[in-house]
């Protein structure tokens, strides 16, 4: 669990500390007021990628934390970045790896994503414990598919022997 996130110099954030409590824990407010800030921290400590240009303007380097239950992951953004678990040196994939099972972040408007088709047929084929089924008919498909392109090229093929054997024969019966 995610009990708190530093962040200094950030952007426009200075300094800010941000304490969570155990269960879900939701980021309210005016527009403009950092919420967006706060998850791009967030998302830096899990690994995500981040350059200079998001330091604050006069500052050398970001810096944030996360301190989890277990485990504590830092990041310094700037002209030298680093990244460390526990005090240890790591490099950003490692945070990735480290960060999926630590948080689930979920935007303002990622309900929307149930109306694409796509994702609908990825969740029920979940729920219905058909994935397997569902690359094997995958595999099958394209195979027909194949095949159906590989007849019509072998149609394409006999049509125009038969087109060329008329016309050889028409050639031949010419009287000459």
């Amino acid at each position: 669990m995610l009990r708190e996130l530093q962040v200094r110099d950030l952007a426009l954030v200075a300094e800010s500390r941000v304490r969570f409590g155990p269960g879900l824990n939701l980021l309210t407010g005016e527009t403009g007021s950092g919420k967006s800030l706060i998850v791009d921290a967030l998302g830096l400590t899990l690994g995500d990628r981040g350059g200079a240009d998001l330091v604050r303007h006069g500052a050398d380097k970001a810096t944030i934390e996360g301190v989890f239950d277990s485990v504590v992951l830092q990041r310094e953004i700037g002209k030298r970045s680093s990244a460390r678990i526990d005090g240890r040196a790591a490099n950003p994939s490692q945070l990735r790896e480290l960060g999926r099972g630590l948080v689930a972040l979920h935007g303002q408007h990622e309900h929307q994503a149930l109306l694409d088709s796509d994702t609908q047929t990825d969740l029920l084929d979940g729920y219905a414990g058909a994935n397997d089924l569902r690359v094997a008919v995958a595999a099958a498909h394209l195979g027909w598919t194949v095949s159906v392109t590989a007849l019509a090229d072998l149609e394409r093929l006999l049509s125009r022997g038969q087109r060329e054997a008329e016309c050889l024969r028409w050639q031949l019966d010419e009287p000459g």
